[in-house]
Parts: structure tokens; sequence; C-alpha cells
């Protein structure tokens, strides 16, 4: 995926609407917007994106969401990071609580936004190869 691709689909997972209108000119343009107040008197509200791909800021409350929603999904996500950063020495075994622990702590703390973006895209089978 490109970065374009996996900002709109973190995008959406933040729940962000996305519109793509085609331009007289042949142009795309891509429109992020949330909808705002009550339910009968909601608006569309056009919005600048968070930086995903940059900012921990901006990525970590996505996921904190999705694990709130579904743990299976934060079980996913750890494990798509646990294949980019080895484990803490002397964590190897997984049935010890403490280890596991801080092998997700050190999976979470090493990962830079765009990975912890790409992890969370593959945990919630959003992903494209």
């Amino acid at each position: 995926m490109t970065d374009q691709e996996i900002i709109i689909e973190v995008a959406k997972l933040d729940g962000f609407e996305v519109t793509e209108k085609q331009t007289q000119f042949n142009t795309r343009t891509i429109h992020f917007v949330r909808f705002t107040g009550h339910p009968l008197e909601q608006r569309l509200v056009l919005c600048e994106l968070p930086s995903y791909l940059t900012s921990r800021d901006a990525i970590i409350p996505v996921i904190e969401n999705w694990f709130k929603e579904d743990w299976s999904i934060g079980n996913r996500l750890v494990d798509n990071l646990f294949e980019l950063h080895s484990c803490p020495e002397g964590s190897a075994d997984l049935t010890d609580v403490y280890n596991t622990s801080a092998q997700v702590t050190c999976a979470l703390l090493l990962s830079t936004p765009r990975q912890l973006s790409i992890a969370l895209l593959k945990a919630t089978r959003k992903w494209e190869e």
C-alpha cells in the first residue's frame, strides 16, 4: 500500500468519512469529514487529518479505541509488531505473564508511527499487499 492509501484506511478506522470527487480537470480530490452534533442535526465538517504516519500522538488514540472495541484486534496488532522487533533478552518464555508484558511494552515502544499504522491495518484486516 502507498502512504496515501495507508492514511486513508487509518482515517476510516479513526471515524472519518472519506469522499472522493473527480474534478472537471480530471484530477481526483479526497475530502475527509466528520459528522458532528446530534444525529438529527448532523453536519459535515471538513477536517485536516492527524499525521498518522509520523506522530505517535495521532496513531495511539486510534489503536486504543480499537483495543477497547475488540481485544482480538489488539492481540493481532501486537503479533504484527513482534514480527518487527526482537524480544527483550530473557523474555522468550511467552507463558510467563511478566515476560509477555515486557515484550508487548517493548514492541509498542520500539515501533514507529508508520509501523503502528501498518500493524493496525493488518490487525483489522484492512491491509492490502
